[in-house]
């Protein structure tokens, strides 16, 4: 995610935003790595064994 967010400021880029699901490995690794949530949609899609799932979105700001 480092050199996504330093290709991202190459870019000129200074908010991401991303979604991942609820309560998974992703959301756990995206706050430690400083992002912020800005909601919940609940049961957003369906996973492969047919449970609906929610999705948090997050964002974070780059730069000073």
């Amino acid at each position: 995610m480092r050199v996504v967010e330093e290709e991202a400021l190459r870019h000129g880029r200074t908010l991401l935003l991303l979604d991942t699901v609820q309560g998974g490995a992703g959301e756990r690794l995206y706050r430690r790595l400083g992002w912020q949530e800005i909601g919940i949609v609940p049961r957003h899609f369906v996973d492969p064994w047919g449970v609906f799932k929610s999705s948090v979105y997050m964002m974070r700001f780059l730069g000073p």
